[in-house]
């Protein structure tokens, strides 16, 4: 019965029909013959709605996975570019331009243009860790890192400021942070987590390495200069407030005295 239904949607499609109609009947009779493993026609139907300029970001999505099947990996990622131009979802823009990162990297060996396209992805979603560890790894150029790195944690700190107790959040910051080399902030995340009681047996082994290669106790009390100098006391209400209280909580473990030494309160910002 597909083939007759095929045939229906065919005769449909060219008996000149609005556009709507058309894309919807060439688009239908991809998917029938997709579903009887007839990816070569099935194809062969939404290239003549691109012949058309009929194509819209569903039919891309179905040519790029139809592609994929034929391993026709150069076609495949020009249906996911344009799946991913075409489509206004962030999150179906991303993942397009992923799959189109993953073929040009794993398939077609582009180190160059798969950089170019995660890239992409991480315009669209900065704080995608995957995507950003990609990029790390292909990109040699030191101030190019740093800047996907910067894009990353802003979006990174958005996410911690609207919860300030998701876990992946603080997660990807102490990433972000060991890969720019900030060790005082890699530290105060990786404390936080473990606050929280987030971290695993590595994560708890590197947070202890790292307490143990902190300053010494000072030999005097901080005057409240330089006190004031890296305190800021936010409002009760501050949204940031809660993952403050569990840095606080943590400082003991990192410099092996009470916080009442450094004149903090449960609340304070640091």
């Amino acid at each position: 019965r597909v083939p007759e239904a095929v045939d229906a949607l065919r005769e449909l499609a060219e008996a000149g029909p609005p556009e709507s109609e058309r894309r919807r009947a060439r688009h239908r009779a991809a998917e029938l013959l997709d579903q009887v493993g007839d990816a070569r026609n099935a194809l062969g139907e939404l290239r003549k709605l691109e012949s058309e300029r009929l194509v819209d970001a569903d039919s891309y999505h179905l040519m790029a996975s139809l592609c994929v099947r034929l391993e026709r990996w150069d076609e495949a990622v020009t249906a996911y570019r344009e799946r991913a131009r075409r489509t206004e979802e962030p999150a179906l823009r991303a993942d397009a331009l992923r799959a189109a990162g993953e073929l040009y990297l794993r398939r077609l060996r582009d180190r160059r243009r798969a950089a170019e396209t995660y890239r992409q992805l991480l315009e669209v979603r900065p704080d995608d860790l995957a995507a950003l560890g990609i990029v790390l790894e292909l990109v040699e150029d030191r101030p190019t890192q740093l800047e996907v790195l910067a894009s990353a944690e802003r979006a990174l700190r958005e996410r911690v400021d609207q919860n300030p107790l998701e876990v992946e959040a603080l997660r990807g910051l102490t990433q972000v942070f060991a890969a720019q080399g900030n060790g005082d902030a890699q530290l105060l995340s990786g404390l936080a987590l473990s606050a929280l009681r987030a971290t695993s047996a590595e994560e708890d082994a590197q947070v202890d390495a790292a307490v143990q290669a902190a300053p010494a106790i000072p030999e005097r009390p901080l005057s409240d200069v330089a006190i004031q100098k890296f305190l800021v006391h936010p409002a009760e209400a501050s949204p940031a407030a809660p993952i403050f209280v569990a840095v606080a909580e943590a400082l003991p473990a990192l410099y092996r005295i009470d916080r009442e030494t450094f004149g903090l309160q449960k609340s304070d910002r640091i």
